[in-house]
């Protein structure tokens, strides 16, 4: 019987700090089979709860408001704290301490929003690394223009990871003139980081991208966690990306992505000229081409590697390994 959950911990994405304003009314979400709300208290607060009032079961993220740092469920106006806790009930003189909603614990992680999952309800044992060029006044800001969302209906957290340990890949999907070289690999806690070495533009005299022919780049992928990967690429103009996969239930899951350039000289902030407009719609479609391979293909348990590729898989999947919790104590 295989007790493995079905679900790894880590840190996952739902959302953009922009995108929550003190004292909104509470959001619906619903990440890991469970009905969730999330909102900004009045003093900025912000707060992940489980969806239904233990009262009477109604939706807070369907008519809820927010009081305070507290959210008031629309049925009968029972208040709960931040921290699941009944505060109120306008028509008693009392509350009730021992019904309590269950409070998520969540971060906001330079503009995005990230929520701890873990199956056996332990709490976070790592924090997500930083990612300095979403702070840096060198590279655009978070915004519409470099966010992507999917909702997909078989992409699992494991398949992006993978995919940087897989330099294959990268020429029958991607179009690279061959097959890079894995420069670095490995795992370290949370942490799992995979470098690959090509040539961008290889075999053109001159690209949109290479005007001057081709260049020796470089693609380095960092993990912390399963849930948030950030990807740089070097050797043209530098582009960072920030993506993960977060579960719905069963095989549904959404896809966060954001592709964010280093700002070419004379551009403001968040105003995309030519070659960085055109990098944000490359990158993203060139990420977009691996949907069709992860929604459609089945996870072989022992696959016949080939010698290239047998070592950096192996150890990215001995790394994800440790956030699949065994849920039956083993004996």
């Amino acid at each position: 019987m295989d007790t493995r959950a079905r679900y790894p911990s880590g840190w996952f994405w739902i959302g953009f700090s922009a995108d929550l304003v003190a004292g909104e009314p509470p959001k619906p979400l619903r990440y890991f089979e469970q009905d969730l709300i999330v909102y900004r208290g009045q003093s900025g607060r912000l707060v992940v709860l489980d969806a239904h009032c233990p009262h009477l079961g109604a939706h807070l993220g369907h008519g809820g408001s927010v009081r305070g740092d507290d959210v008031q469920c629309p049925f009968h106006g029972w208040r709960w704290g931040p921290d699941g806790a009944n505060v109120l009930i306008p028509y008693d003189d009392r509350v009730i301490p021992k019904r309590k909603l269950r409070s998520w614990r969540v971060i906001e992680h330079h503009g995005i929003v990230l929520v701890w999952y873990d199956p056996t309800g332990a709490e976070p044992w790592f924090e997500p690394d930083p990612i300095p060029e979403l702070d840096s006044p060198d590279f655009h800001p978070l915004g519409d223009y470099c966010v992507s969302t999917w909702r997909s209906r078989r992409v699992s957290p494991v398949n992006p990871i993978e995919n940087v340990c897989d330099p294959a890949h990268l020429k029958y999907v991607h179009g690279a003139g061959s097959v890079p070289t894995v420069a670095e690999f490995g795992g370290d806690g949370h942490r799992f980081r995979s470098v690959l070495e090509y040539q961008f533009g290889e075999g053109r005299a001159s690209t949109w991208l290479t005007p001057n022919g081709p260049v020796l780049g470089q693609l380095d992928a960092n993990a912390s966690g399963p849930g948030v990967m950030v990807t740089r690429y070097r050797g043209i103009h530098d582009t960072v990306q920030v993506f993960g996969v977060t579960p719905v239930e069963g095989e549904l899951s959404d896809v966060w992505s954001a592709i964010v350039p280093r700002r070419a000289e004379g551009e403001a902030p968040g105003e995309l000229g030519p070659v960085t407009g055109r990098l944000v719609k490359h990158f993203n479609g060139q990420f977009e081409a691996d949907f069709p391979i992860w929604e459609n293909m089945l996870l072989v348990d022992h696959p016949p590697f080939a010698r290239i590729e047998a070592k950096p898989f192996h150890a990215v999947r001995r790394w994800l390994d440790q956030f699949y919790v065994d849920l039956v104590p083993v004996s």
